[in-house]
């Protein structure tokens, strides 16, 4: 018994060598969870780089693709460009990268602004930084140690990294060769279904499109407001267009505006839910999803009258851009049945006001504007290769191209 209580005395004891393993051990662990757990917030800074240069780079080129395209005398192009950096920059700085809003200083490189052309001999696609008529925006958002504004890490004392770096890049474009809309996504088209009287072959009407805004022959009483999105008392550069829709029981043909009927379906025409919120994929079941001008021009039913439901919606969207269609030829053989127009084009702009001139009488005060937009459609979206549309003063495709 003696013998054998000398051997357990001399049994190593396993606690004293085990505890530095489980020690070593656990550093390993903790040191993998901690390179894990940057790399996660790393990754996770890398998108919100991403989603702030996408953000700013569709900004900088809706500015590019601005009112001031309009205005009489138009600004000069350094104006514009020094308008599209500042749009990127307070874009910019609303978003967050790794908890810290982004401050990007655009005189260090981080936007460029300028146009895609092709190589002949190689055919490839370069970036040319330019003033003149520029049509893309490229936009870096980066945090780095160079710039002093690194991402700081959760575990540095394991680790012993303080911070990682992150960078994304976006690019995005405008091109105004529109043949018509669609709905992406599910979302509503930015069209009213209003029509204005393109021009009189004549030449008698003074009260047409091309009169009063080509030949900027219409009043310049109103503004636009972009800080507040309203439609304001004051000049801007921009003509304005008094649109007229006809008296009840009046001859239609002295309008210079009609209601027309994208839906297509005799007894649904949801003229006030159109106005207020574009068409609906709905709207646009019987197009495939698609308002297209690209078969020349179209019939569509119409009426030149304005109800006070269509007037009390038009009140809600004073100052907000959308695309209209312009048209020629308003006939209404029957009385009792809805007339037709011949659609000429498209343009874009604004109810200024609504007001009434007696009675049940209405009138709009319509400026144009220029609208750019995800929904609008290029003729090589259609797959017409080589075919290029007339380019339009009024509206551009908007999206990101890189």
């Amino acid at each position: 018994m003696k013998r054998r209580r000398n051997h357990l005395r001399q049994r190593p004891n396993r606690r004293g060598w085990l505890a530095p393993i489980v020690a070593l051990a656990l550093v390993v662990v903790m040191s993998a969870v901690a390179l894990v757990i940057d790399r996660l917030w790393l990754d996770m800074a890398t998108e919100e780089a991403q989603g702030v240069a996408e953000a700013a780079a569709v900004a900088a080129c809706r500015e590019l693709a601005s009112d001031d395209a309009l205005r009489a005398p138009e600004p000069a192009p350094d104006g514009r460009i020094a308008a599209a950096k500042l749009a990127a920059e307070n874009v910019a700085s609303m978003n967050h990268i790794a908890g810290q809003p982004y401050v990007l200083n655009s005189d260090s490189g981080d936007i460029t602004i300028g146009v895609k052309v092709q190589v002949e001999d190689t055919g490839e696609v370069k970036f040319v930084e330019t003033v003149h008529e520029p049509r893309s925006v490229r936009m870096v958002a980066q945090r780095l140690h160079a710039r002093g504004n690194p991402v700081a890490l959760f575990v540095r004392g394991l680790t012993h990294v303080a911070a990682g770096e992150v960078q994304a890049q976006a690019e995005a474009s405008i091109d105004n060769h529109v043949v018509g809309f669609q709905s992406v996504g599910g979302a509503r088209v930015p069209m009213l279904p209003l029509s204005i009287l393109a021009k009189d072959p004549l030449g008698q009407r003074q009260d047409t499109w091309q009169v009063q805004i080509e030949n900027r022959r219409g009043e310049d009483k109103f503004r636009y407001d972009p800080s507040t999105h309203e439609a304001v008392a004051g000049s801007d550069g921009i003509p304005e267009i008094i649109l007229n829709p006809a008296a009840p029981g009046a001859d239609p043909v002295t309008a210079n505006m009609a209601f027309f009927d994208i839906h297509g379906q005799v007894g649904r025409f949801p003229l006030e839910e159109q106005i207020r919120l574009g068409w609906s994929i709905q709207d646009l079941e019987r197009r495939d999803g698609r308002f297209l001008m690209t078969r020349g021009p179209e019939l569509f039913s119409a009426k030149a009258t304005m109800s006070k439901p269509a007037a009390e919606a038009l009140k809600t969207i004073v100052g907000e851009c959308r695309a209209v269609m312009l048209y020629e030829n308003f006939t209404q053989p029957d009385p009792n049945s809805p007339g037709r127009i011949q659609s000429s084009g498209l343009v874009a702009g604004r109810v200024m006001a609504v007001q009434e001139s007696g009675g049940m009488n209405y009138r709009l005060v319509f400026q144009p504007g220029v609208l750019a937009t995800h929904s609008a459609v290029l003729p090589s979206d259609l797959g017409m290769v080589g075919v290029t549309a007339q380019a339009s003063k009024y509206v551009y495709q908007l999206k990101l191209t890189q």
